[in-house]
């Protein structure tokens, strides 16, 4: 029974992106983000009551799930996730034992992801919005400005549309988010020229992450766009593939992007999430209080992720000034007028499957 679920399974991904949630219609200093309370925000329940409760694996008969990322060891949300994976294997006594490999070990971010889906790899840890490939809705996170910062992205999330889109992602996916309230700080663009004004960014050649309404974005900007891999973008910018790009500025002590792109525009475009997202086969295949030590570790590990992430990055700002960045004076609001058509083309195109998406975003505002 459990082969002909899994054929079954495997069969339903192949059209998850082309139905319901998952089909796409088209192709100055952060302020230190508030602490995300352990709410209602995250999924924090094990298995509906209506899914018969598994055994879960034992320390004699163990599940091993291999965990991973494209991020530096030590970056903070490595480091995090490393002690996640050793905290669950702790408290199931071995039973669950969780593996870490940072630094795209096990492939770069969508590779990881795709290996999740298809029940061979455990889980990945990885922006939210990363999920819009096969989320469409999903991609409302990306939509520069549209929400004031991380405390009402969080509230989004805990929206009934939010939690739509994360049972989307477990039922037509396989994807079982387990907690995204890792708050990152916000994106910010860089740039190997001048780029103060939104029309400093006509021509360039930006780097995008495999998101779609990223590269509409700076295609509405005037730039050609480059899909690559967060290990290849630094290297990419110190040869010329790209000139420009985005990242949320936890990544400059690590990957150093003002190295070679040290014009650096805190527009902050948006408030990302970061998340970890297990295969929801193996999340149904554990014993409920299994399942409740994945989600309070998974808690545990983003509770400490936003205690010391933005101390640590304004802790780094000096050392970035003396290695040659550039911290424009830039006009927060220009950029926000400049973005009212982006919104308008969006919904004349019907990018979202829910045409009243943003409007729905929008009025959480208020």
């Amino acid at each position: 029974m459990k082969k002909a679920l899994s054929l079954l399974l495997a069969l339903c991904l192949t059209g998850a992106a082309l139905s319901g949630c998952g089909g796409s219609s088209s192709a100055s200093s952060a302020p230190a983000p508030s602490q995300p309370a352990s709410s209602a925000a995250a999924p924090s329940e094990p298995a509906p009551a209506s899914q018969p409760e598994a055994a879960g694996p034992t320390p004699e008969k163990p599940i091993t799930l291999k965990f991973g990322n494209s991020s530096a060891p030590d970056k903070l949300g490595s480091v995090v996730m490393e002690k996640f994976c050793a905290n669950v294997t702790e408290r199931t006594n071995g039973a669950v034992v969780c593996e870490w490999y940072p630094a795209s070990q096990l492939g770069n971010g969508t590779a990881q992801i795709e290996a999740t889906m298809a029940n061979n790899q455990g889980g990945v840890a990885t922006a939210l919005d990363s999920y819009s490939t096969w989320c469409n809705d999903l991609g409302i996170l990306s939509v520069p400005f549209l929400f004031e910062d991380a405390d009402s992205v969080l509230e989004f999330m805990a929206s009934e549309k939010g939690q739509g889109m994360l049972d989307s992602l477990a039922n037509d996916a396989n994807l079982k988010v387990l907690n995204y309230e890792f708050v990152r700080l916000p994106r910010v663009l860089i740039s190997t020229e001048d780029i103060t004004h939104p029309e400093n960014l006509k021509g360039k050649k930006f780097r995008v992450a495999n998101i779609p309404l990223q590269a509409k974005m700076f295609q509405y900007w005037g730039g050609t766009v480059n899909q690559i891999g967060f290990n290849e973008y630094p290297e990419a910018l110190m040869q010329g593939v790209v000139n420009a790009g985005e990242t949320s500025s936890e990544s400059f002590s690590t990957s150093k992007f003002h190295l070679y792109a040290p014009y650096i525009a805190e527009v902050n475009f948006q408030y990302p999430l970061d998340c970890i997202v297990m295969s929801n086969e193996a999340f149904l295949s554990l014993s409920p209080e299994q399942q409740q030590i994945m989600l309070d570790c998974a808690q545990e590990a983003a509770d400490e992720y936003n205690e010391k992430c933005y101390a640590e990055f304004e802790a780094y700002r000096p050392t970035m000034i003396e290695e040659g960045a550039v911290f424009l004076d830039i006009d927060r609001n220009e950029w926000i007028e400049n973005m009212q058509g982006f919104y308008t083309q969006l919904e004349e195109e019907s990018f979202f499957n829910d045409p009243e998406l943003i409007a729905y975003a929008a009025a959480m505002k208020s």
